[in-house]
């Protein structure tokens, strides 16, 4: 399953340019999705719960019972179920849109996605601006790492130290 939504390039690329970088094939899309998503993580992980970050939702499918804020995919958007329900979600009261990723970090997913696409079909050509925002994407990524930044993700779970012990022996002598 795809964390990001197809709707989510629209800011940063024409359909057509997409297109053509993926060659119509969606899943060279999701190959540079993958690869940014992983790219992204290994930054955030030591500080940042990249599973709760990068969670994805199941696919909205007609015959399921849907419980309470149970969250799925439909026409590329997430809805949040109002009340148990197997109406579709557009279509009833039963759900409302749904936002949950850090809109910040969708654009830097895309960036790297987009400077990985364009590496692949011709690294010799890869506009400024894709090379310049990459690089942004990932001093950003370099500064929340170092705890220059601060977003507004959920922190990785912390177990407390309450105790740290140190020391060494006691000195002995060597002489007789």
């Amino acid at each position: 399953m795809r964390w990001m939504l197809d709707r989510d390039y629209s800011a940063l690329i024409r359909s057509e340019i997409r297109s053509a970088l993926t060659r119509a094939n969606d899943y060279s899309l999701e190959d540079g999705e993958k690869m940014a998503e992983q790219e992204i993580r290994s930054y955030l992980k030591a500080m940042y719960d990249v599973d709760t970050i990068f969670v994805t939702y199941p696919e909205w499918s007609d015959g399921p019972t849907y419980e309470i804020d149970e969250v799925v995919r439909h026409r590329d958007h997430y809805w949040k179920a109002t009340v148990q329900t197997t109406n579709q979600p557009e279509d009833s009261a039963d759900w409302v849109l749904f936002t949950y990723r850090d809109r910040l970090l969708v654009m830097i997913l895309i960036d790297i996605a987009l400077y990985h696409l364009h590496a692949a079909v011709n690294p010799r050509a890869i506009s400024d601006i894709r090379v310049k925002r990459y690089n942004d994407a990932i001093a950003w990524l370099k500064k929340v790492a170092k705890g220059e930044l601060i977003p507004d993700l959920p922190a990785v779970a912390t177990e407390d130290i309450t105790t740290l012990n140190y020391g060494s022996r006691d000195k002995t002598s060597d002489r007789w």
